[in-house]
């Protein structure tokens, strides 16, 4: 590998860093608060509107399993939630604590 390719890869994996990712054990409860902000009180009601099994729906917000892009995307699109109620935390980190 090249001197060039080396210097991209690790500029590339630096800027990465400055973001700290959700953890997929707050995907759940920032979709339920998302879900629940909307007005879609019951589980069942957001698995009718999204396509899918109440299990699976059930399953997110319990932290069981994480939700695909595609699932996420729908929450927003499909009930209206707010996307910024689910990416919050894509805050920048501050470099002097890190």
């Amino acid at each position: 590998m090249t001197d060039v390719a080396n210097a991209a890869r690790a500029s590339a994996r630096a800027k990465l860093r400055r973001y700290r990712p959700v953890e997929p054990i707050q995907w759940g409860k920032r979709l339920r608060a998302a879900r629940e902000a909307a007005g879609v009180l019951s589980v069942n009601e957001a698995a009718l509107r999204l396509g899918k099994p109440q299990a699976q729906i059930s399953q997110i917000e319990t932290r069981s399993s994480v939700p695909s892009a595609a699932t996420v995307h729908l929450y927003v699109m499909v009930l209206g939630a707010d996307p910024g109620m689910i990416f919050a935390a894509a805050d920048p980190v501050d470099k002097r604590t890190s």
